[in-house]
């Protein structure tokens, strides 16, 4: 009786998850910024799960202009071809056709002054991962990492 109790416990527990998952996704699709942050919250600690986060960060991206979405597309394709790891450097192992979609959302957040996406940039152009290394980029950004957020380099 006891395992009974258990399981049906555990089930609903799952319903009661992934319903509102399913509420936070129609949400964020309908452009409220609370529930897609809440996903990233979520998928940021279910890294297991996070391609469902891919097509509804597009979408923030592209209708709703969402800067951190432009960097969650990024990590989640570089996570994708790397088996669920990130790091800047693994951006090299990305297909060339998924390269460019992750630079052109980098670009756009980096346009709308988002650090992540500034940051990962300058990364990039700085070791040249995955894409032509590129001091004088590299250097670019830095200086417009530094000018937008001063507090970060306070310490150099």
């Amino acid at each position: 009786m006891c395992l009974l109790t258990i399981s049906c416990v555990e089930n609903k527990q799952k319903d009661v998850k992934r319903d509102y998952l399913k509420d936070l996704k129609l949400k964020a699709v309908n452009g409220k910024k609370s529930s897609y942050d809440y996903l990233v919250d979520y998928y940021n600690n279910n890294p297991s799960e996070s391609y469902d986060l891919l097509p509804i960060s597009i979408l923030a991206a592209d209708k709703y202009n969402y800067s951190n979405a432009c960097v969650m597309i990024n990590i989640n394709l570089v996570q994708m071809a790397n088996d669920g790891k990130y790091h800047d450097s693994l951006f090299k192992n990305l297909n060339n056709g998924n390269k460019r979609m992750s630079l052109y959302y980098l670009e756009k957040g980096a346009k709308a002054n988002d650090l992540s996406c500034i940051s990962i940039l300058e990364n990039l152009n700085r070791n040249g991962w995955g894409i032509e290394k590129n001091i004088l980029k590299a250097d670019s950004l830095l200086k417009v990492e530094k000018k937008l957020f001063p507090r970060t380099y306070e310490l150099d």
